[in-house]
C-alpha cells in the first residue's frame, strides 16, 4: 500500500489529492470515508476524484498535466480557470450564481426545520418555496432576511 501511495504521489495529477490531505485543516479520515459510505453512483464518485486530483477538463489541467498553453477563466478572464476559483472566487459568478446556490441550501435548511416542527410543507424539498418569516409557537424561522449585527 505504501509503495502504491508513493507512486501516486510522484505523479503530477494524482499528487494533488495527497498534498491536500496533508494540510492541517483537512480531516483525512472524513475526506476519504465520505466517498466509501456515500452511496454515490460511479460517475459522481469519478467526478469528485477528478476534482480532488484537479484533473477536470479545465485550464489548470491543460497547462500542468497536458502541457498546453494557459487560458484564463471563461467567465471573468481575470485568473486561471480552477475549481476553487469557479466555486468561490469568480467575481462574475458572485452576484447571481453564488447567491442562487446559497439560497437553495438555506431553503433546504428551512424546509428541514419546518418539517421537524410539524408545519405543513411539500414532501419534496426542491419544491419548497421558502417564506421570509414563519412563526411557530415561540420560535421565529427566517429566510433571506437582513439582520444587522455588531
Amino acid at each position: 500500500m505504501k509503495e502504491k501511495t508513493e507512486e501516486c504521489k510522484s505523479k503530477p495529477m494524482h499528487a494533488q489529492l495527497y498534498c491536500d490531505l496533508e494540510r492541517s485543516s483537512v480531516d483525512k479520515e472524513k475526506s476519504l470515508t465520505g466517498l466509501c459510505s456515500s452511496g454515490l453512483k460511479g460517475e459522481s464518485e469519478s467526478l469528485i476524484i477528478e476534482d480532488q486530483d484537479q484533473a477536470l477538463n479545465m485550464c489548470k489541467h491543460h497547462r500542468n498535466i497536458m502541457k498546453h498553453l494557459t487560458i484564463n477563466a471563461k467567465r471573468c478572464y481575470k485568473t486561471e480557470e480552477q475549481i476553487k476559483h469557479i466555486v468561490a472566487g469568480c467575481t462574475t459568478l458572485k452576484p447571481l450564481e453564488y447567491t442562487n446556490r446559497h439560497n437553495k441550501v438555506t431553503g433546504y435548511i428551512q424546509w428541514t426545520i419546518c418539517k421537524h416542527t410539524g408545519l405543513h410543507i411539500t414532501d419534496k424539498y426542491y419544491e419548497h418555496i421558502p417564506e421570509r418569516v414563519i412563526y411557530v409557537n415561540s420560535t421565529t424561522i427566517m429566510w433571506d432576511v437582513l439582520i444587522i449585527t455588531h
